[in-house]
């Protein structure tokens, strides 16, 4: 059954394609299910609001919330004025995004700058890009993410420390 949505108000959204249609496997539906599953369940994780299909080409995109910087651009721009309470406060919206995460028996798997994201309205960092993120029981061989932030041993390919 298709449903028509139609916009209602002025919240910002992004919406994050599949590439190419004739790829949309199960491990990209397995990312929606894990941004549905989990971005609901905390205000630190990008919230997504649901799946949609491009009437042009019928690709598939996620509709997720619209966030304005990301970390690395953040303390960029603001590394200056930023107080030690300010500091101690977005590492702790961090932690506890993360510790939702793994509540849900799940690992982030490529959590670095460019997937902590920041929204001016409400101050607040969230964790953005769980297209990665998947059960805690899955390979520990397995690489995943940007080469500068993926441990040496599973570069080696041995197994992740903790």
């Amino acid at each position: 059954m298709k449903q028509q949505l139609t916009r209602f108000g002025n919240q910002g959204v992004i919406l994050k394609r599949l590439e190419n249609f004739e790829s949309a496997d199960q491990s990209w539906f397995e990312e929606a299910k894990s941004h549905f599953t989990i971005s609901n369940k905390h205000p630190n994780i990008v919230k997504c609001y649901g799946l949609t299909q491009d009437p042009s080409n019928g690709n598939y995109m996620l509709v997720m919330n619209i966030m304005d910087l990301n970390l690395r651009e953040y303390l960029q721009q603001n590394y200056n004025q930023l107080t030690w309470e300010r500091k101690f406060q977005f590492a702790y919206n961090i932690i506890t995004s993360l510790k939702q995460i793994h509540n849900e028996n799940a690992i982030h798997r490529d959590l670095h700058s460019g997937n902590i994201l920041f929204k001016q309205v409400n101050q607040r960092f969230a964790i953005g890009d769980l297209g990665f993120c998947g059960p805690a029981d899955k390979s520990s061989k397995s690489i995943y993410g940007n080469l500068p932030y993926i441990a040496p041993e599973v570069i080696a390919g041995k197994e992740f420390t903790f």
